[in-house]
């Protein structure tokens, strides 16, 4: 195995050849930036064909975010800018990427209440979480893979893809 550099860059403009990965993967970046469209077009980009792209966000629809959009819009807390993008949102931008989509899960189910006390009922939580409020997952991960050699998708945005709708 070779050994890991870390490179610090531009996530819409990433210092790396097309098709150089195998796996590419974001985690919850794309509700913090300002284009997620260019985003997930490097990361496409630079994926090889077969490869996945995996995109891990936080669920607009969980009581996470339910309780981090109601203290955004009072003025509170670091989401006062976040973006929320539905799975359907982000299967969409996959798709029109010429990436197979697999919606792959959602987790975290313990509500956001005081942490320290909610923890000994995590196991119970999630279970019943899993069972009973499968959309309510405060994180969920989306799969595409990567279906043709890329053709340059930064020169050729369609409208739908800039127009899709965000939560």
């Amino acid at each position: 195995m070779k050994p890991c550099v870390w490179v610090q860059a531009d996530a819409s403009s990433i210092p790396f050849a097309a098709n150089s990965f195998d796996l590419v993967f974001e985690n919850t970046l794309l509700c913090s930036c300002y284009d997620p469209v260019a985003i997930i077009l490097e990361m496409v980009r630079v994926c090889k064909p077969g490869g996945r792209v995996l995109l891990g966000e936080l669920n607009p629809l969980a009581p996470w975010q339910l309780w981090r959009r109601l203290k955004a819009w009072l003025g509170l807390g670091p989401f006062q800018r976040a973006t929320w993008h539905s799975p359907s949102h982000l299967q969409l931008l996959l798709a029109e990427t010429h990436c197979s989509t697999r919606f792959v899960g959602r987790a975290i189910f313990i509500p956001p209440f005081n942490v320290r006390n909610v923890l000994g009922w995590r196991t119970l939580a999630e279970s019943v979480g899993r069972r009973f409020w499968p959309w309510a997952g405060a994180y969920y991960i989306l799969a595409g893979v990567k279906d043709n050699p890329l053709i340059d998708f930064r020169k050729s945005r369609t409208k739908s893809m800039s127009d899709s709708a965000i939560l």
